[in-house]
C-alpha cells in the first residue's frame, strides 16, 4: 500500500504579530502537501524498469558528451525514477502528476532521452511499436525547443515515414504572415475561417490539425493545448501508424499549464463583437437583416453592462450574482452561424448574466471579471505529467493533482539575497518617477559583470519597461531580452519564463514584485477554491463577510482574509523562484557565488525565501541616494544634496574641509551634524573616503582617500 508523505513546503511562517494585554501574539501559517515516492505512485513492472534504465543511461550520456557537464548520482536517479513514472501504470490514474524538478536539473534532456529511447526500441520495421507507448503529446512554452527535439530526432533516426517525409515529432505552430495565403499581415481573431478566407481549406494552420495525426508524437504550446483540451481533444487521442491506428497515451508538459480561466466583460468586449458583426460579408438581404438584428442585440447588452457598472460604482471590488438568460435562441443560432471563432467571448457574457462575476473598479477602467466554473484537469485517456519546478509551492495545484516527491538535493549556501528596504511597487514608481533614475544610476555604478535585471512592463499608465530600457540599454553588463516585436528591452515580468539568456549571470536585480492587481488575485482565488453557486447559497450576513474578505487595503497591502493573503504570498514566491532560476542558480553543478538584489521584502517573504532556498544568506543593502532624492524632492537639506553631488564628481585629490564648505556654502556649525548622518556616512564608506587630519596639514581636516596619512608633496 502506498505511503503518503506529508511534505512541509513552508513551516510556521510568522504571518502577523500583535500585542494584547501586555502579551505578544503571533499568527503562523504552514503549507503542507501530500508527496509520493516513486514506488507509491506506480505499479512495478520489470520491462518498464529495463526501459527506464536505458533512458537514464542516454540521459547521462547526453549531459557528458553533448553538454560536457558532469552529472550527480542523484540526477541520474531522478532520470530513472521519472522514466519509470512516465512509462508505468499509475496507482492514481485519475490524477495528473506534478514533477517539481528544479530548473537546470535536466527535464528537457530527460524528455528528449525518453523519445530517443522509445524510437531506438521500435525496430527497423516498427515491429515493436505496438509494445511501446510511443504515442504522446509534448507541451512547452518554447516552440524553438520543440523544433530542436524534432530536428535532433530526424537527424538521429530519419523520418517516421520515409516515403512521405513525416517526422516522428510533429510541431504545431501558430499563424504567421509568411504562411498566410490570404495576404494578411496582422492576425485578427476571426480572420482565419471558412467564411472570411477563400483559402481556408488550404491554410497551413488549418491543415495542421489533420497532418499531426500522421506522427506518433505531437508537440505544441500550452495555449494551443489548452484550446484543444477543451474543444478538440478527440483529434489528438490517436495517430496513424503502419498497422492502422494507435493511441496516444502520454502527455508531458514542460511548464505549468493554464489552470485558470477568466474573461473581462465590459464595453470593450461588446465593441469587439460588434466589429466582428460588421466584418460579416453580405451576400443577400437576409444577411443584411441578420447583421442589423445582431448589432441591435449587442447594443442592448452593452447598455445593460453600463447600467450595472453605474449601479456598483461606489465599490472598489464586489462579487455580483445573477440568474438570467440574456440571449434569445435566434441570436445564438446566428452567432454560431457567423461568429464561430468568438464562442469564448459569447460564453463569458452568458455566464456573467447566468451566474455573476467580480465587479472591478480600478483607477484606469471599470469591468466585470467572469470566473468560469473550475474544470477538472485530468484527461481520462492519458497519463499526464507536468514538469514544474515551482509546483510544490504553487497554490493552483489543488488535490486533483498528485506530487512526485523529489528532494531538492541542493543547498543554496552560494546564494545571497540582498534586501533593499525601498518600496518599488508599480504605484510607488508611478508616483515618484525619480525612483527609477536612482535605481538605474545605482546599477550603472554597482555592477561590472553580466547582470539580470527584471521589473514590470507597466505601472498604471506609465511604461516602466520603456523607461528602464532607455536608461540601461547601453549598459555593457545588463543582459537584454527581446519583446514580442523583436526589440531589445530590459526583461520584464511575464516575458522571461523558460528563457536561458541569463543563465550565465551571477548577479540579479528584481525591481519590485510580480504582484498581480488585487482583482486578478481575488478572481484566481475564487476560481481555485470557490464557485459563485456556493456563494449564492450564503445568507446575507455571511455574504457580507465574504465581500469584506476580498477588499484590498492599499495602506497595509493586505486583503481582508488570511487565506487570500497567503494565496498571494505563495504566488509571489513562485514567480520569484522562476526569476532566480533564470540565473546561474539553474546550473545544478555550480557552486559559484550568486547575488540576488530585492526591493521591498517584508518579513513574511524573507522567511519564505529562506525556507525555499535552504542555506542561503541575507544581507541588508543600502542605497543612500534614495534618502537624498527624497530630501531633494521635499526641498530640504540642500547642503546634503550638494555634498553628495560633490563627492560623486570629486577627482580624489585631498582637499581641505574649509575649501569644500566654502564651495558648497555649508556653515561650519552645520558641517559636523551633516557628516554624521547615516546616509552620508554610508556614502563615504562606499567611496572609501575619510574626513580627518593629515600630516603636513596642521589642525585642518581634509577629505581624502582611506589609507592616506599625509598631504602629497
Amino acid at each position: 500500500m502506498e505511503q503518503t508523505k506529508k511534505k512541509r513546503i513552508y513551516n510556521e511562517v510568522i504571518y502577523n504579530k500583535e500585542f494584547k494585554d501586555g502579551q505578544l501574539f503571533q499568527r503562523l501559517f504552514s503549507v503542507i502537501i501530500d508527496s509520493y515516492k516513486i514506488d507509491d505512485l506506480i505499479i512495478n513492472n520489470s520491462k518498464v524498469n529495463d526501459l527506464a534504465a536505458e533512458v537514464s543511461n542516454r540521459f547521462v550520456s547526453t549531459f557528458q558528451h553533448s553538454y560536457q557537464k558532469s552529472i550527480s548520482d542523484k540526477q541520474q536517479q531522478f532520470s530513472q525514477d521519472c522514466a519509470r513514472l512516465i512509462f508505468s501504470e499509475l496507482k492514481h490514474p485519475d490524477k495528473a502528476v506534478v514533477i517539481p524538478a528544479k530548473a537546470g536539473f535536466g527535464k528537457s534532456t530527460l524528455i528528449r532521452s525518453i523519445v530517443e529511447t522509445l524510437i531506438n526500441n521500435i525496430g527497423v520495421f516498427h515491429e515493436h511499436e505496438k509494445e511501446l507507448d510511443l504515442g504522446m503529446i509534448i507541451v512547452s512554452d518554447r516552440i524553438e525547443d520543440l523544433k530542436n527535439i524534432q530536428f535532433k530526432i530526424r537527424e538521429q533516426f530519419g523520418y517516421y515515414d520515409d516515403f512521405n517525409k513525416v517526422d516522428w515529432v510533429y510541431v504545431m505552430e501558430g499563424w504567421n504572415k509568411e504562411h498566410c495565403l490570404n495576404g494578411i499581415t496582422e492576425y485578427v481573431k476571426g480572420s482565419c475561417s471558412s467564411r472570411n478566407c477563400p483559402f481556408y481549406q488550404e491554410c497551413w494552420v488549418f491543415k495542421q490539425r489533420f497532418d499531426q495525426k500522421n506522427s506518433p508524437i505531437v508537440a505544441m504550446s500550452k495555449e494551443r493545448f489548452s484550446h484543444y483540451r477543451t474543444d478538440k481533444l478527440s483529434t489528438l487521442t490517436t495517430y496513424n501508424c503502419w498497422g492502422g491506428e494507435r493511441s496516444r497515451n502520454i502527455i508531458m508538459m514542460d511548464e505549468k499549464p493554464v489552470l485558470e480561466k477568466q474573461v473581462n466583460v465590459d464595453e470593450k468586449l461588446l465593441l469587439k463583437l460588434s466589429n466582428a458583426v460588421n466584418e460579416i460579408p453580405i451576400f443577400d438581404s437576409e444577411t443584411t437583416n441578420n447583421k442589423m438584428y445582431m448589432k441591435h442585440v449587442l447594443h442592448q447588452v452593452q447598455g445593460r453592462i453600463l447600467d450595472l457598472q453605474n449601479q456598483y460604482k461606489e465599490y472598489r471590488s464586489r462579487i455580483i450574482l445573477h440568474n438570467e438568460d440574456i440571449f434569445e435562441e435566434k441570436f445564438l443560432e446566428l452567432f454560431y452561424k457567423y461568429l464561430q471563432p468568438f464562442t469564448e467571448e459569447l460564453a463569458a457574457i452568458q455566464l456573467f448574466f447566468q451566474s455573476g462575476g467580480l465587479f472591478c473598479n480600478t483607477s484606469s477602467s471599470i469591468y466585470f471579471k467572469v470566473i468560469f466554473p473550475k474544470e477538472g484537469f485530468h484527461l481520462e485517456q492519458f497519463r499526464t505529467y507536468i514538469f514544474d519546478a515551482t509546483g510544490e509551492g504553487d497554490p493552483s495545484y489543488t488535490p486533483e493533482f498528485v506530487h512526485f516527491n523529489i528532494d531538492d538535493y541542493k543547498e543554496y549556501d552560494n546564494v545571497t539575497f540582498h534586501i533593499i528596504n525601498e518600496n518599488m511597487s508599480r504605484s510607488a514608481i508611478e508616483n515618484s518617477k525619480s525612483k527609477l533614475q536612482v535605481v538605474t544610476n545605482w546599477i550603472r555604478k554597482k555592477f561590472n559583470e553580466p547582470t539580470y535585471v527584471v521589473s514590470y512592463k507597466m505601472g498604471g499608465k506609465m511604461n516602466i519597461n520603456k523607461q528602464l530600457t532607455k536608461q540601461l540599454e547601453h549598459h555593457p553588463y545588463v543582459v537584454l531580452d527581446q519583446d514580442q516585436n523583436g526589440k531589445n528591452v530590459v526583461p520584464y515580468f511575464g516575458n522571461t519564463k523558460g528563457k536561458n539568456l541569463f543563465q550565465h549571470c551571477r548577479k540579479m536585480v528584481q525591481i519590485g514584485w510580480n504582484r498581480l492587481p488585487s482583482d486578478e488575485t481575488v478572481a484566481a482565488f475564487l476560481y481555485t477554491f470557490l464557485n459563485l453557486d456556493r456563494l449564492g447559497q450564503l445568507n446575507e450576513s455571511d455574504m457580507n463577510k465574504v465581500q469584506n474578505y476580498i477588499q484590498f487595503d492599499g495602506k497595509t497591502s493586505r486583503f481582508g482574509h488570511d487565506n487570500l493573503n497567503i494565496f498571494e504570498l505563495r504566488r509571489m514566491l513562485v514567480d520569484l523562484e522562476q526569476e532566480v532560476f533564470r540565473t546561474k542558480v539553474r546550473d545544478f553543478s555550480s557552486d559559484e557565488q550568486v547575488d540576488i538584489y530585492l526591493f521591498g521584502v517584508d518579513n513574511r517573504l524573507k522567511e519564505m525565501i529562506g525556507q525555499r532556498f535552504k542555506g542561503c544568506t541575507f544581507k541588508v543593502e543600502q542605497i543612500p541616494e534614495f534618502d537624498l532624492e527624497k530630501n531633494h524632492q521635499k526641498g530640504v537639506d540642500k547642503q546634503e544634496k550638494r555634498l553628495y553631488t560633490y563627492i560623486e564628481t570629486w577627482d580624489g585629490q585631498s582637499i581641505a574641509v574649509t575649501e569644500v564648505r566654502k564651495q558648497l556654502d555649508i556653515a561650519d556649525t552645520y558641517w559636523s551634524r551633516l557628516i554624521k548622518k547615516e546616509n552620508i556616512q554610508h556614502m563615504l564608506k562606499q567611496h572609501n573616503i575619510q574626513i580627518s587630519r593629515l600630516k603636513g596639514g596642521g589642525r585642518q581636516q581634509y577629505i581624502h582617500r582611506s589609507g592616506e596619512t599625509s598631504l602629497p608633496s
